[in-house]
């Protein structure tokens, strides 16, 4: 008919094999678990390898969208991966663009299952450029529903570390270099995420082609964020984090970066901040300057021309590692190199920084420098705060004909932190946090000495407290001013209704927990502070109680100073009371015990002279032998009347059998108890006796045959 004209009709055996590859792939998946997840995949990968798998896939991808850790389940088993073959590979990345474009891959299980899919099957060379290409043009219509996907890729496929989460000593570790930094594996990626090399050169050399473009329209992206998902600020970390991420992934290959700008002038026209656009061209400044935008400020552009791993070498740190690692001594000597390089590269551009600086004696806005360039580029990423905090040390070494130029600084930036703490998202706030710990470190040390460094002292290296700086004695009455001025704005912060700025501030105490406060007076309020947050039923209650534990740790390990003696005298009184009670109440449960064992005893005095340590006396130990006067008798085949001496346990020793029987020891003396004697034996084993029925038997009475004789 005209309906059905051009239409392709397919044979019945092939509706049917559809049909019920579907059915059987919906069995399996649905019955699917943790435990038998090894026995189920090789079974679906089986059914996958079809001839056309096509159904099972559609079923497949449809249920793992359904849960966020379906997708990391399905492909745990990498053995079952074997029998999906490279048609059913190509089918799964067929069906999920066609799901990209139908706007129907936003789960985050599916996003998942094939951020893990492109890593396993990356021996294949399973085709993702066509994702990447609509994920690039997904993010220039400013959609932000394939973000998670992209750092699915660049975390699962491409191995980068998330870094927000890390631990302060490998943020600091970062300043290695991602070359020192990929080889010492504590430092970089875990070694139990399996990702291996060909996964990471397979995919940044397809997403090399579009780094810029992604890279310039995550940087719009994130700008349009900020205005229009106010209510959802953590989307803007996320975006942020995504553009560094890509941007380091894709300048391991220094070779391939660099051609992407070959032919291009500057970047002033794609309207990017200053930090980001240095970020793109940093390591190409040496050879193409003209890319970056040049002000005529010599201090504006020596921050923004190096990174951390410039200025900065934790030597301690990667020693450390290198002696602790398990490696072959070749090796060893090739790091212990790596490091020898990357000190003295940070050595020389240190000397070079320092002397531009002196030998010109630059002046420059402090007030400008810290709210346009400083702060900014603070709360990018950890890496940049640590470096801003590097950075402003540099200078207080370079710039000393600048009269009080520490005091004019530290003042001006911690007046503006009490304005940032309202305007900051939940990554700005850690990010923020790490600066201020880096500050602090040199503060407190110029209070109370080089002596007062805490664990966290190993971070630090040849820039621990140089020259002029390890000189600089700070006011007591000025550290008690800033010190009081940060912990206001903390405080305040602290107890805002706003849950975001309350949580911001918290990201920012738990970075310094290590250097601040000094004053047992602030640690105190803070501790009496955190109450209504840990009794409370926000988001941030578990938040509040990791801070709690980790300001009581400080306090014990000395971070705290200057005590408050009398808030100290209090809380020793408090624990004193607390222990006197603890023994009180261990003395009036001996008490009760003793009360009871005593009443125990008053009610069984039989029982009172037993030696508890062995337990009650055994009863056959001391029971009387001697036979009992209703005991049966014993009745000899020979016919001899029943007398005393037949009783059980009476009579002379058996005849003929003295040699075979085995006397015991003699017993106890004391009393009147006997010796045990053998029963006799019988004359005549044959004759029958009479006995009495006892009930036992069901008879009345008769004749009954006995082998050795009879009780009666």
């Amino acid at each position: 008919g005209g309906d059905d004209e051009g239409k392709i009709w397919k044979p019945m055996s092939v509706l049917q094999t559809l049909i019920s590859s579907a059915y059987e792939a919906s069995y399996i998946l649905k019955r699917t678990s943790r435990e038998n997840v090894k026995t189920m995949i090789p079974k679906l990968a089986k059914n996958a390898a079809l001839p056309s798998p096509l159904s099972t896939i559609k079923v497949l991808m449809s249920i793992v969208g359904n849960y966020e850790n379906m997708g990391e389940l399905m492909l745990r088993d990498l053995n079952g991966m074997s029998y999906w073959g490279r048609l059913g590979c190509d089918v799964v990345t067929y069906e999920f663009r066609y799901r990209l474009e139908q706007n129907k891959a936003q789960s985050v299980g599916l996003q998942v299952f094939m951020s893990s899919f492109y890593h396993v099957c990356s021996d294949w060379d399973v085709e993702v450029d066509g994702v990447l290409e609509f994920v690039c043009r997904d993010l220039g219509e400013a959609n932000t529903g394939n973000v998670e996907l992209l750092r699915g890729l660049l975390s699962v496929a491409g191995g980068m570390p998330s870094w927000g989460t890390q631990s302060t000593e490998k943020l600091y570790a970062r300043a290695g270099g991602s070359h020192l930094r990929s080889k010492i594996v504590s430092f970089g990626k875990t070694a139990k995420s399996g990702t291996n090399s060909k996964s990471q050169s397979n995919l940044r050399a397809t997403l090399m082609p579009y780094g810029i473009v992604m890279a310039v329209r995550l940087a719009h992206l994130r700008n349009v964020v900020i205005f229009t998902e106010k209510e959802n600020l953590s989307l803007c970390d996320n975006v942020t984090s995504l553009l560094f991420m890509l941007i380091e992934f894709l300048q391991q290959d220094s070779d391939g970066w660099a051609k992407l700008f070959e032919g291009k002038e500057n970047l002033d026209d794609c309207k990017l901040d200053k930090g980001i656009l240095f970020a793109l061209v940093r390591p190409l400044l040496g050879a193409k300057s003209n890319l970056a935008p040049s002000s005529g400020d010599v201090v504006e552009e020596l921050f923004y021309r190096y990174s951390l791993a410039d200025i900065h070498c934790p030597e301690d740190l990667y020693i450390d590692e290198i002696k602790n690692s398990a490696v072959s001594s070749s090796e060893m000597a090739s790091l212990e190199h790596e490091l020898h390089v990357c000190s003295k590269h940070v050595k020389d551009i240190r000397n070079h920084v320092l002397s531009k600086l002196s030998e010109e004696k630059v002046t420059f806005d402090v007030d400008k420098f810290l709210s346009g360039h400083i702060l900014p580029r603070a709360i990018l990423t950890s890496s940049d705060a640590i470096y801003c905090s590097k950075f402003l040390q540099l200078l207080l070494d370079a710039c000393t004909h600048m009269d009080d130029l520490s005091v004019k600084m530290y003042e001006k930036m911690l007046s503006y932190i009490r304005a940032l703490l309202y305007s900051m998202t939940e990554e700005e706030g850690s990010n923020l946090g790490l600066f201020l710990f880096d500050t602090w470190q040199l503060l407190s040390s110029w209070r109370y000495g080089a002596s007062s460094s805490n664990d966290e002292a190993a971070m630090e290296t040849d820039d621990k407290v140089s020259s002029n700086s390890a000189e600089c004695k700070l006011d007591v009455e000025r550290y008690d001013e800033w010190h009081t001025n940060l912990a206001c704005s903390l405080i305040l912060a602290l107890q805002c209704k706003e849950e975001l700025v309350s949580r911001t501030a918290l990201k920012v105490l738990i970075r310094m927990v290590s250097v601040y406060p000094t004053k047992g007076v602030v640690g105190e309020l803070l501790l009496k502070k955190l109450q209504p947050i840990q009794t409370g039923e926000g988001s941030n209650k578990a938040l509040a109680n990791s801070y709690f534990g980790q300001l009581t740790r400080a306090r014990i390990d000395g971070v705290w100073k200057e005590g408050d003696f009398k808030a100290e005298a209090e809380r020793m009184e408090q624990e004193k009371a607390k222990q006197d009670e603890r023994r009180e109440k261990l003395r009036l449960q001996d008490q009760a015990l003793a009360a009871e064992v005593a009443q125990y005893d008053k009610l069984n005095p039989d029982k009172r002279e037993w030696d508890r340590s062995r337990g009650p006396p055994r009863i056959d130990r001391d029971r009387d032998r001697r036979p009992h006067a209703g005991a049966p008798t014993f009745v000899p085949r020979g016919g001899l009347a029943p007398n005393d001496s037949s009783r059980v346990g009476s009579g002379p020793p058996p005849v003929g059998l003295e040699g075979r029987w085995q006397k015991g020891g003699s017993l106890p003396s004391g009393g009147d108890k006997r010796s045990r004697t053998p029963p006799p034996l019988m004359d005549d084993p044959g004759k029958r006796t009479r006995v009495e029925d006892r009930g036992r038997g069901g008879g009345s009475g008769g004749y009954r045959e006995r082998g050795r004789g009879s009780y009666r």
